[in-house]
């Protein structure tokens, strides 16, 4: 399981909505506003790369269960 963690500049509400939409379409689910997990690295490091392109920031992690 991958996270993708990202932020954005506060005038970017069109911008908000493109990601979301982006991301429920590859069937993310939503942890936080700006937190999403998802099988696929690749798939959100697309994301990812599209949030840097536009000027925000973003990263992707692999989500381990340290304790269960």
């Amino acid at each position: 399981m991958y996270l993708i963690i990202f932020q954005l500049g506060s005038d970017s509400s069109a911008m908000k909505l493109k990601i979301n939409r982006k991301l429920n379409k590859i069937g993310a689910r939503m942890i936080q506003k700006s937190v999403w997990t998802h099988e696929s690295a690749q798939k959100l490091i697309e994301i990812a790369s599209f949030i840097r392109a536009r000027g925000g920031k973003a990263m992707v992690l692999e989500a381990n269960v340290v304790y269960e």
